[in-house]
């Protein structure tokens, strides 16, 4: 299924359409991860604060796992309401609190697996919703600035799928956050979402 665009302009569907592609093929790369390569070492550290073979087969796991939901289950991308948008926010997943679940972890997604396109299509994920500040983004990572909108959906996404939080956002916060605590990155949508655009390198 994918990413599913829902009254998107033109422009937009092409570009969900390009980073769906993009995204998938970088998670896809998960297997990188346990490698022992310096660079990628330095890269768990820098963002999560832990470049441990443990840690690095959990991620690679977590990873390969949100590729797969990515593909089977249908995950929405709308625009935020007129009167909702904000000129400093990318994009938006409303969660409730029972909303926090990491379907790459939890029995659920098993089913996930043999699961029907109409079973499929009534799994309870929410949107994600577009903001006023994505027209305003580059649509691919690049080496030098990460921000795009592909690190926006994979920030997103990672809300929806891994049940991760907004703790801290930009790269200096989120960089600092992995060197002072750890645990709380592994927790925190924008580490998540700049490691992702890290990968896309690869």
């Amino acid at each position: 299924m994918g990413l599913l665009t829902i009254d998107l302009g033109m422009g937009d569907q092409l570009d969900i359409l390009k980073i769906n592609r993009d995204l998938i093929n970088t998670l896809r790369k998960a297997d990188k991860i346990t490698d022992e390569n310096i660079v990628m070492n330095e890269t768990c550290r820098y963002w999560f604060g832990d470049d441990s073979i443990e840690w690095r087969g959990q991620l690679s796991v977590n990873l390969s796992r949100m590729a797969t939901l990515i593909n089977i289950l249908p995950i929405k991308i709308q625009y935020t309401h007129i009167h909702n948008r904000l000129s400093t926010r990318n994009a938006c997943v409303l969660m409730r609190p029972t909303d926090y679940i990491d379907y790459t972890q939890d029995l659920p997604p098993l089913g996930f697996l043999t699961a029907t396109h109409a079973q499929l299509s009534v799994v309870p994920l929410s949107p994600i919703s577009l903001d006023s500040g994505w027209s305003t983004l580059q649509l691919l990572p690049h080496c030098e600035y990460l921000d795009s909108k592909f690190k926006t959906i994979a920030h997103e996404l990672t809300h929806i799928l891994l049940g991760t939080y907004d703790l801290t956002y930009g790269i200096m916060p989120c960089l600092n956050l992995g060197m002072r605590n750890p645990y709380t990155a592994k927790n925190n949508a924008d580490n998540w979402a700049y490691f992702i655009s890290e990968l896309y390198f690869l």
